[in-house]
């Protein structure tokens, strides 16, 4: 049984392998296993990666139990044949494109977590009348093991500010910041007082911009790969601050980060994510021009449901597609679950489930002095 997850029932290809284990005192298990599309992306300790291009490295388990997630080698990367999918997709905040036997992760009404295979999932959605009732986990707790950036709390604050209206000359050790909102100019002045940074302040009364010269903590415009390494404790520090500058607040306590740059929205996403605030990414062309990519945080780590009523009509939220490229795709971890992403949603979800048939079967064997 995984702690914190409810209903251990085995799946069919769980059974059928636990069955085959205590009759034979040597074998393989090659059952079938679950696993997503191409597309769908895992978390690297450098950032999110499509799957169908792992090429080796630690990848992100999830712990039910904790809620949180740790960066592990996977004990192996499954590639297989697999013709049609499930697709579980809503307007806001879902989107999952599953292989029918794929242990699909779920809150229940009374707060437990439980598994249950995606085609089971489809079945009860469209057999009941408002669809199936349970909640897909979009939030995580950071590994607390990494190692983090050299930098207090108030010089990561300030170099949010840099990386948003910073702009960095080719030569020299500061940045140059031109601000024209007072609330800006105010947030700056409060940032650099509290990280001890002096700077060279000027007016420019032609265009009333206030000019504004020092030596940032970091030489960086974007949140690099540096940055993937950030505690915590720093992630919710970003998550705070980059509301102030590239962001705006919205209703009920949400807020919306903007940027050209996907690596910086993909980053800003994590921080929001990793500090219990639900966020996905959504990309506006702008008419041919550079696209804006957007992240939308909520206020607080929410659980969404695959299908929502409108007049007692239930949602179209859960049908059958082929495969993008005729394949599925998986890895096997230790806690069986990973956290992954698909179209700027993300989502802690099952694994293969292989390993729980061999302990089930040696568990049924010891109890009864065969081995």
């Amino acid at each position: 049984r995984v702690p914190g997850v409810a209903d251990p029932k085995p799946f069919e290809h769980q059974r059928v392998s636990s069955e085959f284990f205590t009759l034979h005192n040597r074998c393989i298990n090659l059952s079938d296993m679950g696993c997503v599309d191409a597309s769908t992306e895992y978390l690297s300790p450098e950032g999110w990666v499509r799957i169908d291009q792992y090429a080796g490295g630690h990848v992100a388990q999830y712990h039910p139990d904790t809620g949180a997630i740790e960066f592990v080698p996977p004990t192996q990367y499954v590639k297989k044949p697999c013709p049609e999918m499930i697709r579980f997709k809503t307007s806001r905040g879902v989107d999952q494109l599953l292989s029918p036997e794929h242990r699909v992760l779920y809150v229940t009404a009374d707060g437990a977590t439980a598994v249950q295979q995606a085609e089971d999932v489809e079945a009860r959605h469209h057999a009941a009348a408002y669809g199936f009732k349970g909640r897909f986990i979009t939030t995580f707790g950071a590994d607390p093991t990494r190692y983090g950036l050299a930098l207090t709390d108030a010089q990561l604050r300030l170099q949010v500010a840099v990386q948003a209206d910073g702009h960095l000359p080719p030569a020299g050790k500061q940045v140059v910041m031109r601000l024209k909102r007072p609330r800006k100019i105010a947030r700056l002045a409060e940032l650099l007082h509290a990280a001890g940074v002096p700077a060279k302040w000027r007016g420019q009364p032609s265009t009333g911009f206030a000019i504004v010269t020092f030596v940032p903590p970091l030489r960086l415009k974007t949140y690099d790969a540096r940055y993937w390494s950030c505690t915590p404790e720093q992630l919710a520090v970003i998550a705070d601050e980059c509301g102030h500058w590239d962001g705006s607040a919205r209703k009920a306590g949400a807020t919306e980060f903007f940027s050209t740059n996907k690596c910086d929205a993909d980053f800003i996403q994590y921080a929001f994510s990793a500090s219990g605030r639900t966020a996905r990414i959504t990309e506006d062309a702008r008419d041919g021009r550079n696209p804006v990519y957007t992240v939308h945080a909520r206020p607080n780590a929410a659980l969404l449901y695959l299908c929502g009523t409108n007049a007692g009509v239930k949602s179209e939220t859960v049908w059958r597609e082929p495969s993008p490229d005729g394949f599925k795709y998986c890895f096997m971890v230790p806690s069986t679950f990973l956290l992954l992403r698909r179209n700027g949603c993300i989502f802690a979800t099952g694994n293969t489930g292989k390993t729980k048939s061999a302990m089930w079967a040696a568990d049924y064997l010891m109890q009864n002095r065969v081995v």
